[in-house]
This record gives structure tokens, C-alpha cells and sequence, in this order.
């Protein structure tokens, strides 16, 4: 089974975050006027004009430090286009998994059989327009092909936070400048065996460019790529945007997947 949450009940909308912005706010400097003996109240003193616009100064360029913090901060985290060029080297590193498998928003009545799971298929068209190198993570002890049985023994994984066991690691990993991660959306997360990737791999994965991509059945990322920089230990500047597509309509994106990675700055085949 792949691409899916692995239960019915559990759907999940993955929901953006956006830096706000908070722009302090103007304090009008006032003068208290003094009272004559008589009653009568005099304007305030000729200094309080000098105030009021060293204030107005003030406040001016503090609103300029913070726009100009948060513009390059964002810079800093999209602008791919400096960090990809030709000499990049790429893998491409990805979690797919054959066999039962949800429909498309989990609808158990269409279940497919999966000769490939979406995931590799999804690598494997990233392959198809890029220069990169392809490895497929595979766990040591097989996951059953039957649903039910998978959606026990994940759930079993990811609620004990068991790291599964894996086949054979990459040798080379530090020769690359960027890593794609892919992987299903497996009870509302990534499976856990690419925790085990990264357990596995943290110290090279921190000093590279990572670019997360997913399949799922409705959920999208589920909130997985912020997770995945968090488990890595990554600077924001180093991941890039990833790409989330419903495993349904993975053979039919290519046009999509193409504008997300020219976007990252790759040049299409």
C-alpha cells in the first residue's frame, strides 16, 4: 500500500504557515501643558517639536530594519536559482512501496494493486528530466503487500517510534550537493523508515541542499517537509520547496513536475 494515511478516519489537511510581519506601531509623543497660577494652560514647550520628529525618525527605521530582516530572510529561503546550476550533482532518494493501496481520497472501494508504488514512479519521472542519480530505500524485512496487514505493522511502527531496519546504505552520500527525499504520506506522516534514513545519514543531510516530494491519497505533504528540515537539523536557507502529488495522478504530471523543478533552477532535459 502507498500513498495513503493508512486509515480512513485519520484525514488530514495540510495547512501552510506564513511569517507575519508585525510592524511596530506609531507613539505620538504628547506634552503635558502647564497651568498658570490663573487657571489658564500654555502651549507646550518649543523642545517637544524636536521629539516628536526624532520619534517619527525612529519608528521610521525601525519598520525599514524589520521589512528589510524578514525580505532577505525570505529571499535567503526560495531563491533557489543561486543554488542550483549545472554543476550541481543530485540524488534522488526515495521510499516506494507496491501492493494494496487506497484510491484516490482513501476510498478503500476503488483499492488498487500496485505492480510500482507511486513514489518510484514519481522519482523516476524527477530522473527522467534532470540530471540526478536514483536510490530507492528498502527496508531489511519486507512490509506485507496486504493492506491490513500493512496499516498494523506501520501503526505499530509509528506509534512505539520504531526505526525499521534498512537493506543497504549509500556509500557516496556525501558526493552530492542535493538530496531529494520522497516518500508516501503514511498515518499522517512520512513512514518511518525514512526516519531511519536520516538517523542514518543527519550529519551529511545537514550540510546539503534537501528537496523533499511526496505521494499521497488527499492529505498533500501533511505537513511532513517542515518536519523533515526539523529532523534534520537543517537551516532553512538549505531546504527547498517541494512537490506533492495525489498517487492517482502521478503519470499524468509530468508538466507540473517539470515547472517545480525549473523553478528550483534545474534545466529540463
Amino acid at each position: 500500500m502507498e500513498d495513503n494515511n493508512l486509515n480512513q478516519n485519520n484525514q488530514i489537511n495540510s495547512v501552510g504557515t506564513e511569517e507575519q510581519n508585525s510592524v511596530p506601531s506609531t507613539n505620538q509623543a504628547y506634552v503635558q501643558p502647564t497651568q498658570t497660577n490663573n487657571g489658564n494652560t500654555n502651549s507646550p514647550s518649543k523642545k517637544s517639536g524636536p521629539l516628536v520628529i526624532f520619534g517619527i525618525v525612529l519608528v521610521i527605521a525601525i519598520v525599514l530594519i524589520v521589512t528589510l530582516f524578514f525580505e532577505n530572510k525570505n529571499v535567503q529561503g526560495t531563491d533557489s536559482q543561486n543554488l542550483i546550476n549545472e554543476n550541481t550533482k543530485t540524488i534522488i532518494v526515495y521510499f516506494s512501496k507496491d501492493g494494496e493501496n487506497y484510491g484516490k481520497n482513501l476510498n478503500i472501494e476503488n483499492k488498487r494493486n500496485l505492480t510500482e508504488g507511486n513514489t518510484k514512479v514519481m522519482a523516476e519521472r524527477i530522473k527522467s528530466f534532470i540530471d540526478a542519480d536514483l536510490f530507492e530505500i528498502e527496508p531489511k524485512d519486507e512490509y506485507p503487500k496486504d493492506l491490513d496487514e500493512l496499516y498494523a505493522v506501520t501503526k505499530t511502527e509509528y506509534n512505539k517510534d520504531i526505526y525499521p531496519d534498512i537493506k543497504k546504505e549509500i556509500e557516496n552520500l556525501d558526493e552530492y550537493d542535493v538530496v531529494f527525499i520522497g516518500y508516501p504520506i503514511w498515518h499522517a506522516s512520512y513512514p518511518q523508515i525514512i526516519k531511519s534514513f536520516i538517523r542514518d545519514n543527519k550529519d551529511i543531510l545537514k550540510n546539503k541542499i534537501v528537496v523533499p516530494f511526496n505521494t499521497h491519497a488527499g492529505s498533500g505533504s501533511a505537513g511532513t517537509y517542515k518536519k523533515l528540515f526539523s529532523l534534520i537539523g537543517l537551516p532553512e536557507e538549505k531546504g527547498l520547496n517541494g512537490l506533492a502529488i495525489n498517487g492517482t495522478e502521478v503519470t499524468t504530471s509530468d508538466e507540473n513536475i517539470k515547472s517545480w523543478l525549473s523553478s528550483l533552477g534545474y534545466k529540463i532535459k
